[in-house]
C-alpha cells in the first residue's frame, strides 16, 4: 500500500515538472482573434520525436523554344511538259521535266507529281520520282476520262534552296473514231473541240497580260501523215509553230503574248502522203502501170496473132476460079 502511494506521488511530481518545462520553453502571445498562441523559443524543449523534413518538389525546367529555321531565299527552276497518246482507248500522258539551279541539274532528289480536276481546290499525288544526274525526271499518268486538268511537279527544297513547283493546264478530247487530241499551256484552257468535217481543232487560252504564254498540241498521226501540212491560226491570223514526232502523235508548239487567245489547228482536208510514203506510192503506181502495159501488149499481140491465123485460114480456104 505504501509503495502504491509512493508511485502515485512520483507520477504527480513528474507531470508537474513536465508542465513547468513546457511553460518555460514557450512564450504565450495573443493572436489577433484574442486567443492565446504558443510560440516555441529558439532554445525550446526538444520533443523526443523529430518532425520529418518535407521533401522539396522539383521545379520542372522550362522546355526551350526551338529557334525557327530560316527559309532559303534562293529558288531553283522546275519545268514541266506533257504529251498524250493518240488512242482514246489507251489514253496515257507522258510527263517529263527538269529540276535545275543555275543551269545545273539537281540529281537524286524526290519530286512529287500530282493532278487536280477541280481547278486546284484539291490535289492528288500519283507519282514520286527521283531526278537523274542531269536533273530530269519522268512519269506516266492515266486519266480516268477526257477533260480539263492541272498537273503539278513539286520539289520540297533543301538547306540552301527554296521549295519550288511547276503547274501546267491540260485539256484532252477525242473524236467519234477514238482519236485523242490534247492541248497543254501555262494559260487557262477552255472550249477544246474537234470538228471532224472541217478537220479543225479549236480551243481558247487565257493568261495574265504582259507575260509570255506557250501552247503545245498533240495530233494523232492517223489523221495527218505529214507534219508540214498542218497550219495554225491565233485569233484568225496565221502563226508560226515548231513541230516534232513523238510516238504515234505529232507535237506542235508555239509561244505568244498572253491574253485572251483563240487557237485553230487546221488539218489537211485530203490526206497528204509523207515523202517516204510518196516514194512507195510512186513505186506501186509504176509497177501497176507496167503490169497494165504488159497486159495490153500481150492482148494486142494475141489479137494480131489471131487475126493473122484467121487470115491464113481464110486464104487457104478461099475457092480458086
Amino acid at each position: 500500500m505504501a509503495n502504491t502511494k509512493l508511485l502515485s506521488l512520483l507520477a504527480v511530481v513528474l507531470l508537474i515538472s513536465s508542465c513547468i518545462s513546457f511553460a518555460v520553453a514557450s512564450k504565450i502571445t495573443m493572436a489577433q482573434s484574442g486567443n492565446p498562441a504558443i510560440t516555441p523559443l529558439a532554445d525550446s524543449f526538444q520533443f523526443p520525436f523529430s518532425t520529418p523534413t518535407p521533401t522539396p518538389t522539383a521545379t520542372p525546367e522550362p522546355t526551350p523554344t526551338p529557334t525557327p529555321k530560316p527559309e532559303p531565299t534562293v529558288y531553283p527552276t522546275v519545268t514541266l511538259n506533257c504529251i498524250s497518246s493518240a488512242a482514246a482507248s489507251n489514253l496515257k500522258v507522258e510527263i517529263t521535266g527538269t529540276l535545275t539551279y543555275n543551269k545545273t541539274g539537281i540529281p537524286s532528289t524526290p519530286v512529287y507529281v500530282g493532278f487536280s480536276d477541280d481547278c486546284g481546290n484539291k490535289w492528288e499525288n500519283f507519282s514520286l520520282v527521283q531526278t537523274h544526274a542531269d536533273g530530269s525526271f519522268e512519269a506516266v499518268w492515266t486519266p480516268n476520262a477526257t477533260g480539263n486538268y492541272l498537273l503539278c511537279a513539286r520539289w520540297s527544297g533543301n538547306d540552301s534552296l527554296h521549295w519550288m513547283n511547276a503547274t501546267v493546264n491540260l485539256a484532252t478530247i477525242s473524236d467519234i473514231s477514238g482519236n485523242e487530241f490534247s492541248a497543254v499551256s501555262n494559260s487557262s484552257l477552255s472550249y477544246l473541240g474537234y470538228n471532224s468535217t472541217a478537220r479543225e481543232l479549236t480551243f481558247n487560252a487565257n493568261g495574265n497580260s504582259s507575260t509570255t504564254g506557250y501552247a503545245q498540241v498533240c495530233i494523232p498521226k492517223t489523221l495527218v501523215s505529214d507534219l508540214h501540212s498542218i497550219t495554225l491560226e491565233i485569233n484568225g491570223k496565221s502563226a508560226a509553230f515548231g513541230g516534232e514526232s513523238h510516238g504515234d502523235v505529232w507535237v506542235i508548239s508555239c509561244v505568244y503574248a498572253q491574253s485572251s487567245q483563240a487557237f485553230t489547228v487546221k488539218l489537211p482536208l485530203v490526206q497528204v502522203l509523207s515523202p517516204a510514203e510518196t516514194n512507195w506510192a510512186a513505186i506501186i503506181v509504176i509497177i501497176v502501170g507496167l503490169i497494165v502495159l504488159a497486159a495490153v501488149i500481150v492482148a494486142v499481140r494475141r489479137r494480131r496473132r489471131t487475126a493473122a491465123t484467121v487470115a491464113s485460114i481464110l486464104k487457104q480456104n478461099r475457092p480458086s476460079y
